[in-house]
Formats: C-alpha cells, structure tokens, sequence
C-alpha cells in the first residue's frame, strides 16, 4: 500500500473496484448461526463483488421441517435489506437434493442457472469463486447441466471431516450428508479447482455468547438480528462454533489458513483438492468484528446498516415501508392459527414477484430472467412473470405485494413454518424486509 499513498481518491476506488473478486454465495442459512455471519462478512468486504447469494436446502437433517430452502430464502432476504445491499440477486436454490439415478439427475432451480450464467460471463481467464456453506446440490447441478463452466469456478467448500496427516475423509458431516451425490459429483470433477475448510478444522473457530451479545449492541439493526438469530436458533448456548465463518476467512485472508494437497477419497476420480489443516482462530474473529464496524459504520447512526437509505424520506415512503411492516405484525396471528397469513414479497423489476407462488407454479423469478426449467416437480415449475394484485396477491404499497391465500406449494403450512423461526427476530426482520422493499435514495 505505499505506492499509493497520495493518489487521487478517484483514481484509489478505481483501483481497487478493478481489484475486486466476483464472487457467489451458496448458502443454507436457516440450518443454523452462522451461517449469517459468515454472509454478513462476506458482505462487508469492499475487495468483493458479490454476484448473488443463492439459497440452499438442507432437507435431510433430522431438524428439518416444511421447505428449508425457503427458510434459508427468507432469511437471506432480510440480512441483505438489513445490510443496504437489497440489490443484489438472490435466486431460490433447489428444495431438494439431486437425483440419485436416471440420465439427467440435476436439480434444477433458479440458482443452478444463474450460477451457470454468472460463470460463463466470466471474462477469459478469470474465475468466479464460489463459496458454498452447505450441501453441494445448486454447485453440482449447474456442473450436471452445464459441464464447461467447471474450469471456470473456484469453489470453496465447508464440509467433510479429514485426517489431513493421514489423508483419510469421513463423508459422515451434515454438509456431506444433506447430498452426498452432489459431493461426489464435485469432486469427480478433475477441472474444478475445489477448495475445502474441513469441519474437523473450522470447529476452532468459536465465539462467545456473552461478548458476542455485548459488541453486537453496537450495531443497530443488524447486530439486534444476528444476536436474535442466536438466541432463537440455540437459547442458553454459551458458545458456538462459526464453522462457516472459517470458510468465509479463507477466502478473505487465506495468511490465517494453513492448507495442504490431499487426494480425493478412494471412491472419487483421483485428483488433488486444497484442504485446510489449521486456522488462526483469535485472528478470524478480530478481523470479523473489525469488517462488521465498517459494514455498519459502527451503527452511529441507529440503523446498523451503512449502505441504508439516507437523507429524509417522504411521508408516502415513509407510510409504505410501514404498511409493509404492519402486514407482518396484523398477521402473525393468523399465520400461527391457520397458515394463511400475508407474507410480504418484493415486486422486483418490470413487476415481478419474487416469492413462490402456488396459483402461478413460479419460483424465484429475476428481474429480465424467465428460464423455462424442464417440470420435475413444482420447485422446478419455471419461473413466470407476476404483477402485484394477480391471482393470491395483492398489494401492499408500489414495491411489495403479500399472498393472501394459503400455499399448497409448500403443503399449507408455509406461513407458519416459514415465519415462526423468526419470531424471535421479529423488528429487525421487518426492518430487513421493508429496508429490501424500500427504494434506495
């Protein structure tokens, strides 16, 4: 950094907006805790050009209840309103696990195909990295359905236990577990450089309950979630291990891990992948709280968001983003009664809804992005064109609408199930989603 010193701030952000690192976040967010934290210091690395944060399920762990891909869905929509960054995609990955026989055993969703998209737009000679924090399924399937993007990916991977002294892999994880056909399908793949952060290794990685709670105070909005999320998902734990956080590290100061080449296991296409064999654990979580003070700006202005709408509002802005709010609030009852509650959506660009749909059979459907997916079953509809008002909808301000009918696409249960983990975090998820729905200033 020397050499620059003195250069003109323009010519700085150039410099660095050149430098920065596309990269794709895969994640099963609601499975656990940190899951958000490592997306939410991913978010705040300014080195990073985050191409989207997709969803994954994690459908075969015996906690799993209804649609877990949803859970995770929803709340990747509330961090990216919390954190001010509502612009980035974030397409729905597949509710289930991959096919285990048959010619085409893909499980094709949203995000298997803008992954594909967003690796062949990769310039030549550049990759895109993508971190995964969960079963493999939305990674493995864009390799099933597009084979070529494979030198194109840099993935890092949380999963798997290994002996790094003696080579020796232990596919009994639950990251491994929740799609071993879909491990086993990355790592057949000699093209695919692959980058693992064993769980044998990020378990070293822990915070504490106590101090966590205390510098999360001073964070706003985004600190009340993340602790919240704690204290929902594991009351009373004094500890936790931030086994995704570990991952996130590597990628951000790979000087805090030391790897080593090991050989794929003895059932998979021999090759060499990276596997990390120690952390510099007390290094990883200063740095996290380090980048979370530059995320939020240390939340001096209440807000726990930096890149938040700023400057006054006006009063119909203002009433908007309430009338969002509210529909959570007048319907939670409902929701926990009889699973037919309003459920705020984001109208996204050119008006399309970007929450499940079971009268249209659509999911996830991007802004300018109707991929016709071939029907499996109804999480593989494809995505269509919805406008505020239609067929279960109805509006809730100009830039979000709310279902009003019950949900058979997620067994007519989806109100409850989906809402009822984020009771706990109740005001900073309305915040999240109202600051998603909001348009920025």
């Amino acid at each position: 950094m020397e050499g620059m010193r003195g250069l003109p701030a323009g010519l700085l952000f150039c410099i660095c907006a050149l430098a920065q690192t596309r990269v794709w976040i895969d994640a099963d967010t609601a499975n656990e805790i940190d899951d958000l934290y490592a997306i939410t210091r991913l978010l705040a690395a300014p080195e990073l050009e985050i191409a989207a944060l997709s969803s994954a399920h994690w459908s075969r762990s015996p906690a799993a209840e209804g649609n877990t891909v949803e859970a995770s869905q929803r709340l990747n929509e509330a961090l990216l309103g919390l954190a001010g960054r509502p612009s980035i995609p974030h397409p729905r990955g597949s509710a289930v696990g991959v096919y285990w026989w048959g010619a085409d055993r893909a499980a094709y969703s949203a995000a298997a195909y803008h992954l594909i998209r967003a690796a062949q737009q990769m310039p030549e000679g550049q990759k895109l990295t993508v971190i995964a924090l969960g079963a493999l399924t939305n990674v493995a399937s864009a390799l099933m359905i597009e084979p070529s993007i494979a030198p194109k990916i840099r993935l890092y991977w949380l999963g798997a236990f290994i002996d790094t002294e003696k080579g020796v892999w232990d596919k009994s994880e639950f990251n491994c577990l929740n799609d071993i056909p879909a491990l086993n399908e990355v790592l057949n793949r000699k093209d695919l450089e692959l980058r693992v952060m064993p769980a044998s290794v990020a378990r070293a990685l822990t915070f504490d309950y106590a101090e966590t709670a205390e510098r999360l105070a001073r964070h706003g909005r985004l600190g009340e979630f993340l602790l919240a999320r704690w204290k929902q998902h594991a009351p009373g734990a004094s500890t936790w291990i931030m086994w995704d956080l570990a991952a996130a590290e590597w990628l951000l100061r790979p000087e805090l891990v030391r790897w080593k080449k090991l050989r794929t296991p003895p059932e998979n296409t021999p090759r060499e992948v990276e596997a990390a064999v120690s952390i510099d654990a007390a290094a990883m979580r200063a740095d996290f709280w380090r980048a979370l003070g530059r995320l939020t700006g240390g939340a001096r202005d209440g807000s726990g968001m930096r890149g938040a709408p700023r400057g006054p509002r006006s009063e119909a802005q203002a009433d908007e983003s309430l009338r969002v709010e509210n529909v959570f609030r007048a319907d939670a009852g409902a929701a926990e009664a009889d699973a037919l509650g309003l459920e705020a959506q984001p109208l996204l660009e050119g008006g399309f809804a970007a929450q499940a749909d079971d009268a249209a059979r659509a999911q996830n459907a991007v802004p300018g992005e109707p991929f016709a997916v071939p029907a499996q079953e109804l999480h593989d509809q494809p995505v269509v064109q919805r406008v505020a008002g239609g067929g279960g909808h109805r509006r809730v301000g100009s830039h979000a609408a709310a279902r009003d009918a019950a949900d058979d696409f997620h067994d007519g249960l989806a109100a409850r199930r989906i809402l009822a983990p984020h009771r706990a975090a109740q005001g900073a998820f309305e915040a999240g989603i109202a600051a998603l729905h909001t348009p920025q200033q």
